[in-house]
């Protein structure tokens, strides 16, 4: 089980890279796009999946600032 301080560091961390792996994901995404591998109609797949952490990663920190907050 995490403890406190080690779930604290995990939300650090994740906050002080946030625009890094958004950056990384959004380059991924390009780069399935740009080789047709988004054939699934669904969601699963390449492009798809990137975006979505792309959104994630650049929505941490606001969320994590707005739940702090209170």
């Amino acid at each position: 089980m995490l403890s406190r301080n080690s779930l604290n560091d995990i939300i650090k961390l994740s906050c002080s890279s946030h625009r890094a792996a958004s950056l990384v994901a959004l380059v991924l995404a390009g780069i399935l796009e740009t080789r047709g591998w988004n054939h699934v109609p669904h969601f699963g797949g390449g492009f798809t999946k990137w975006m979505f952490w792309v959104v994630v990663f650049v929505t941490l920190v606001p969320l994590v600032g707005w739940f702090t907050s209170f």
